[in-house]
């Protein structure tokens, strides 16, 4: 579900599916086991998610809650405009930066 890359500190994990029912779970899974190696950074690309459920959401919130305990933010970046726009709704983009497409 999620390819990685690292460079200079900087961690890209590349989704490569929707972020609905059973993905969302194992999202949460491959996430929680990365990021609790130090970067200084770390980027979730959304250029092939075109669609995130409830359950999705909460992963990312989950995931920013860790890494902003230690100092760290998450980076959501080629996010779609549909997606953009529910996670402005939703005031997400106080919690984690959003770079949509």
């Amino acid at each position: 579900m999620i390819e990685k890359q690292i460079a200079d500190g900087v961690i890209t994990l590349t989704v490569k599916q929707d972020v609905v029912a059973t993905a969302g779970v194992q999202l949460k899974s491959e996430l929680m086991a990365i990021i609790v190696d130090d970067y200084d950074q770390y980027i979730l690309d959304f250029d092939q998610v075109n669609s995130i459920d409830s359950s999705g959401v909460g992963v990312l919130i989950a995931a920013q809650n860790d890494l902003g305990s230690r100092g760290n933010k998450l980076k959501v970046t080629n996010v779609s405009a549909p997606i953009h726009k529910m996670f402005r709704i939703m005031r997400l983009d106080k919690h984690f930066d959003i770079e949509p497409k």
